[in-house]
C-alpha cells in the first residue's frame, strides 16, 4: 500500500480530498488540493483531487446559474409591471428553490459516492471533466 509524504494512505487522503471540498469550501479544498499537486508523486492521487476541484467547482456554477434565476424573474416581473401586468415570480421562485435544494443532494451524493470509491483504491473517472485532467496530467 502506498503511502504518502505524511505517511497516510494515498487511497484514504483521495478520499479526504471529496470530503474536504464538500465539506469545507473553497479554501480548504485548494489547499489541500495544491499541497497534493505540489508535494505528492502519485499520479492518480492528483488525478483524483484535481477531479475532485473540478467538480466542485462546477456545482458551485450550476449553483450560481440557478440563483440567478429569481433575480431574472424579479427584472421580467419588474418590467411588465410598468405596463400593468404580472407575472408569478413567487411560484417560479419555489422552482428555483427547489432545483437548488435537489442540486445540493446531487453534490453531497456524488461527493460521498466518490469518497467511497477512492478510499477502496479505484481512481474516479469523471467522464465530463477528463480531457482537462488528461491534458495536465500527460503520462
Amino acid at each position: 500500500m502506498e503511502k504518502t509524504s505524511f505517511g497516510i494512505s494515498v487511497w484514504l487522503v483521495s478520499a479526504l480530498v471529496f470530503l474536504v471540498c464538500l465539506f469545507g469550501g473553497y479554501i480548504p479544498a485548494l489547499l489541500f488540493v495544491g499541497y497534493i499537486l505540489l508535494k505528492e508523486s502519485n499520479v492518480l492521487l492528483k488525478k483524483n483531487a484535481l477531479g475532485a476541484l473540478i467538480l466542485l467547482a462546477l456545482f458551485s456554477v450550476a449553483s450560481y446559474l440557478i440563483g440567478f434565476i429569481p433575480d431574472a424573474i424579479y427584472i421580467v416581473d419588474g418590467f411588465v409591471g410598468l405596463f400593468g401586468g404580472s407575472c408569478q415570480a413567487l411560484e417560479l421562485q419555489n422552482v428555483a428553490n427547489l432545483l437548488s435544494n435537489i442540486l445540493s443532494l446531487i453534490k453531497t451524493i456524488l461527493f460521498l459516492i466518490f469518497a467511497a470509491k477512492s478510499i477502496k483504491g479505484n481512481a474516479i473517472d469523471l467522464p465530463f471533466c477528463k480531457k482537462i485532467i488528461e491534458r495536465n496530467f500527460e503520462e
